[in-house]
């Protein structure tokens, strides 16, 4: 829209500048004068149109105009009388409110005097235009513009006597034809406005036929005089092949248009080359280049052809003999060497024959880059966990040699081998000689290369190494003796990773560990009940790994299985003298777990007793055959545990 606004500008600026000279002119077109106010009554003001004759016949002024011309100041109003060029406005004024837009045409020359030049239902919105429809043609008249206030009260008037005869603007010049593929283009030429307000023509129409068919107008947007820039029209809507003729008009305010220009005729045609191809590339192979580029998208796109040559600075030559279809963007030369450079382009051509320029040239030299054959048969042997692979050659003739790879997975194998070997065999001695691990699997992969760095498919084979190294041991055991009632055995775990399972041993002193328990976890705590009261036991345990390799014992921990509760006391004891000393007897004592009996001696019932016998006595009595009459006697009860019973009960020899 700024575009439209200044040739605008550059058409009426003379004609609004002449406000000094003139205040209003006129335009007639059969029987009606319109009378257009270079300058517009102010807010609220408003004009009265007189006019007088055909003179000299009626010389007195009549007024015609039934209530003063004012402007539009109802925006609905002012929407319908404009109508479908309302949005024209909202361009033109970047607004779509429509009192703003009111406010700028009522308020700026640039708006206001500018489009209602151009558009009469805008002059009528601004107060700018009277249409006198009862005049006769040919007739002179006197017209008076009498300006007037809001209460009617006149404030100036201005009169012009003209004569009721048609003008028509002067018809378009020197039309020039540029013909293009579907499209023609016209320009020509218009005389500068020479401040005659009879030259008042603001626009042209283009009309066209072809064959047979009548003129028809086809510009269907505005094409303004300009007297800067030549005008111009691009018809785009045409058929290459047909013959079209043209013909312009000049058309001015009133609609008025000038008689037809010369009459021209063309004929579009396609002589515009389709685009250059894209994105060319090639993919070399043995004595073979391929090409591909981006597939042309022009309308009228026909195919390709291919160019070679042997050097940016050597002739190029075309190598398809037929065009190659538009829809295979591809093309594959099977007539080069390996080792030698060439320079490969693409043009593009249309289905009138029109060719691009060829695209930049691409350097390309064959090789080989077919690969090898793999090698066949692979085999293995697995020593002590050192491996040795076999396997048969492969039948390429320009075999470079082999790679290994070796990964804990399919997807994950890093090459072991930095350079290609040259055998058929390949000794694994693992990470720094020290073996492949233990338990462990293993993927392997074997591919052949050739001389020009080709690798062939890989072969792969799954080896799993067996597992015969023990776990370590578990870390630590304690057992710890439980009122006499069991032992509670706790064990540590084995650092080894590959442990699954716990063995718990005990054995007695002097003999042979036996297996008692196997856990399938660690740390853990062992209730073992199977247990002696009063005997002696050491504990070990042991780590087994996923194949049931069993690790060391650990250190052995020694618990004693007793209580702290002493045995009850016997309740009658008795000491006689006899020829071989002293005889103690006593009553039997009852106890679930009673051991036995200990004697004991004094010289004083209430002093320091000490023990008779060395043996635990299991009868109920004991001959002191080192006795008398002095010695006091005491019969302890001793149970499993060792645990002696208390009691103040004693007897005098006598």
């Amino acid at each position: 829209m700024k575009k439209v606004l200044m040739v605008i500008i550059l058409l009426i600026a003379v004609v609004l500048n002449a406000q000094q000279k003139e205040n209003f002119f006129v335009m007639t077109k059969g029987d009606s004068v319109g009378i257009f106010l270079l300058e517009p009554p102010k807010t609220q003001e408003g004009f009265l149109v007189y006019r007088s004759g055909p003179l000299p016949s009626e010389s007195e002024f009549k007024l015609i105009s039934k209530e003063p011309v004012k402007a539009v100041i109802d925006p609905s109003e002012a929407r319908m009388i404009v109508g479908d060029d309302w949005d024209v406005l909202e361009k033109a004024t970047k607004t779509s409110d429509a009192f703003e837009i009111l406010r700028k045409l009522r308020s700026s020359d640039l708006y206001g005097g500018l489009l209602s030049f151009l558009n009469l239902s805008v002059a009528k919105v601004t107060g700018r235009w009277f249409l006198d429809t009862t005049a006769q043609k040919g007739k002179e008249y006197d017209y008076k513009i009498t300006v007037v206030d809001s209460r009617g009260k006149e404030k100036q008037s201005y009169n012009k006597k003209i004569l009721l005869k048609e003008v028509f603007p002067a018809a378009p010049l020197k039309i020039k034809v540029e013909v293009g593929d579907e499209k023609i283009k016209l320009n020509w030429e218009y005389p500068k406005w020479s401040g005659n307000y009879d030259d008042i023509a603001v626009q042209f129409s283009v009309y066209r036929k072809s064959g047979d068919g009548r003129f028809e107008k086809v510009n269907k947007k505005l094409i303004l005089r300009d007297d800067y820039n030549p005008p111009v029209f691009e018809d785009l809507f045409i058929e290459n092949g047909l013959a079209y003729q043209y013909f312009i008009t000049a058309v001015d305010p009133m609609g008025r248009e000038s008689k037809h220009s010369e009459i021209v005729k063309a004929i579009p045609k396609d002589n515009v080359p389709p685009s250059i191809p894209q994105s060319l590339v090639t993919e070399t192979g043995d004595k073979k280049i391929n090409l591909n580029w981006a597939m042309s998208q022009e309308l009228d796109g026909a195919g390709y052809n291919i160019y070679r040559s042997f050097g940016l600075d050597k002739p190029l030559l075309k190598l398809n003999k037929k065009i190659i279809p538009l829809e295979y963007p591809f093309y594959t030369d099977s007539t080069v060497k390996n080792g030698i450079q060439y320079f490969y382009s693409v043009s593009s051509l249309d289905k009138n024959g029109n060719e691009s320029e060829r695209c930049n040239s691409v350097a390309v030299i064959a090789t080989d880059i077919t690969k090898p054959d793999p090698p066949s048969n692979v085999t293995y042997k697995l020593e002590k966990r050192n491996l040795v692979l076999k396997w048969k050659p492969s039948k390429a003739n320009d075999l470079a040699g082999y790679y290994i790879y070796r990964g804990e997975s399919m997807e994950i194998q890093p090459r072991i081998t930095h350079e290609p070997i040259k055998t058929f065999s390949y000794d694994d001695k693992g990470y720094k000689g020290k073996g492949l691990l233990p338990g462990k699997k293993f993927y392997f992969s074997i591919s052949a290369v050739d001389s020009m760095n080709n690798e062939s498919e890989k072969v792969s084979i799954i080896i799993t190494v067996p597992d015969d190294e023990p776990p370590l041991p578990p870390s630590s055991i304690t057992a710890e003796n439980a009122e006499g009632k069991y032992v509670l055995v706790s064990c540590g775990k084995s650092i080894s990773m590959d442990a699954t399972s716990y063995c718990i041993y005990r054995n007695q002193v002097g003999q042979k560990p036996i297996k008692i328990k196997v856990l399938d976890s660690a740390p853990f705590q062992y209730v073992d009940t199977a247990v002696v009261k009063g005997k002696s036991y050491i504990y070990f345990a042991t780590a087994l790994d996923t194949v049931k390799n069993e690790s060391e014992f650990t250190r052995g921990d020694t618990v004693i299985v007793r209580d702290n509760n002493p045995p009850p006391p016997i309740s009658y004891i008795k000491a006689s003298v006899n020829s071989k000393g002293v005889k103690i007897e006593w009553e039997k004592a009852f106890d679930f777990d009673l051991a036995g009996y200990n004697i004991y001696r004094s010289s004083v019932p209430t002093g320091i007793y000490e023990k008779l016998n060395s043996k635990l006595i299991t009868e109920f009595y004991f001959e002191d055959i080192s006795g008398t009459t002095t010695y006091y006697y005491k019969v302890v009860t001793v149970d499993t545990s060792g645990n002696e019973s208390i009691t103040d009960l004693y007897a005098q020899a006598e």
